[in-house]
């Protein structure tokens, strides 16, 4: 049995000797008797950080068995009487020595159940913690300089490094002088790194600025011309047969007086007048429903043309111009005269059915798309006297005329009105018939 270094030496070799002598006694063949125990108490062995302690026991001198402190009669072992070792109980850390960029420091600690037991540990250096780059010769946009930092943490390391040329760093291009169409500009970049430092470039020669300006103004009947010098120069605008460049001015003059002269259900006359010095004229007449222009006809020397194979009832509108040789040989044309509204007649209509009564006659016509109708009748055959019944309603297809003479013979006839801006418009009579009243 191994005992803790610190039991009291006599006790130590009082052991040894009894296991020497109970080693003796049976060392023979024979068994050995019974050992009759001498109890000898052992003190308890406080354990410490590294080594082991041990229980309070009593062990026998003859054979070395191991008794409980507090029970001699019960035997125990060794392990029954070990006190673990306690540990080291260290204390926070302390900085013995710093470390620097480049050299190691140290730090200890202390157990404090025994101060002798102290735990070492090495700081590893902290390197260069280098601050801002600073110039010590500054770079130009053609030479290289030198820059350096230095070290926070200790002024004395210095590191430099060489720095190349910045080279050119030009802006946009500024225009120190604008061309013009006879002279060439300048253009010019200049370095961020260093003004002084500039490219200048030659700028090409601008393009003419051309305005229209008249040269001729136009009359009433003929028609004028611009031409377009340069604003810089005052060079013309060439065309692309070389010849000064020209526009047609039209002339200003205005037709008046347009009317329809004398108008049928299918025809009409348009006339106006004539604007001296005018080398011809142009009429465009509308669609029936006067909503857009469907022709236009040219008329060299005449004041007034014929529209023929017109629609009946049709709101036909009429415009004139003039029209002359402009100065590139072309027609230029004057303004358009105001739209001249002129219906064609209705379409007319016949007498369909007629019944002679007493001292009166019923009469029936066919409808047409029309405003109204008027009936006429009389005793003799050139209507002389006649009396007009206006039907004001276009659905109506049919009339009685009273107060008649009795026994008579009447002719009768019939016609169409349209209303168009106040205006009635009426067609020619029909073919007249004859009715005898009772």
């Amino acid at each position: 049995m191994k005992y803790p270094k610190q039991l009291p030496a006599a006790l130590l070799l009082l052991t040894l000797l009894l296991c020497a002598v109970s080693f003796t006694a049976f060392a023979g063949d024979e068994p050995a008797p019974a050992c009759t125990h001498n109890l000898v108490f052992c003190q308890k062995v406080e354990p410490e950080c590294e080594q082991t302690g041990c229980l309070a026991h009593y062990c026998c001198t003859n054979c070395s068995a191991l008794f409980a402190a507090d029970d001699k009669q019960k035997q125990v072992s060794e392990a029954d009487l070990v006190l673990p070792a306690l540990g080291h109980l260290y204390s926070d850390w302390m900085q013995k020595k710093a470390a620097t960029c480049t050299e190691p420091g140290l730090r200890i600690r202390s157990c404090q159940r025994d101060l002798a037991h102290v735990d070492k540990q090495e700081i590893p250096p902290r390197g260069h913690s280098y601050g801002a780059w600073q110039y010590e010769v500054v770079p130009t946009c053609t030479e290289g300089g030198q820059r350096m930092h230095a070290c926070i943490r200790d002024a004395s390391h210095i590191e430099r490094e060489a720095v190349p040329p910045l080279g050119h760093a030009y802006g946009d291009w500024i225009t120190k002088k604008a061309s013009t169409c006879t002279a060439h500009g300048l253009r010019v970049r200049i370095c961020q790194n260093n003004t002084s430092h500039t490219i200048e470039q030659e700028l090409p020669l601008s393009e003419h600025s051309y305005v229209k300006t008249t040269a001729q103004q136009p009359t009433a009947v003929k028609a004028g011309y611009a031409e377009y010098p340069c604003r810089a120069c005052g060079a013309l605008k060439l065309a692309a047969d070389g010849k000064p460049e020209r526009t047609a001015l039209a002339p200003t003059g205005t037709v008046a007086a347009v009317k329809c002269n004398a108008r049928t259900a299918a025809a009409e006359s348009i006339t106006w007048s004539a604007l001296k010095g005018a080398q011809g004229y142009q009429i465009k007449i509308s669609t029936p429903d006067g909503k857009s222009w469907a022709k236009t006809y040219n008329a060299k020397t005449a004041t007034g043309l014929v529209f023929k194979n017109l629609k009946a009832g049709g709101t036909y509108k009429f415009s004139v111009r003039i029209y002359s040789k402009d100065v590139n040989g072309q027609w230029a044309f004057g303004p358009w005269t105001k739209a001249t509204t002129s219906p064609t007649l209705p379409a007319g209509t016949a007498v369909t059915k007629l019944v002679g009564g007493k001292k009166c006659f019923a009469a029936q016509w066919k409808r047409t798309n029309v405003t109204g109708y008027q009936l006429q009748y009389a005793t003799n055959g050139s209507f002389r006297g006649a009396k007009t019944i206006t039907i004001r309603n276009a659905l109506t297809y049919k009339a009685l005329a009273k107060n008649l003479l009795a026994n008579r013979a009447y002719c009768v006839r019939i016609r169409t009105y349209k209303t168009i801006a106040g205006a009635n418009y009426f067609s020619t009579w029909s073919k007249a018939v004859t009715v005898k009243t009772k």
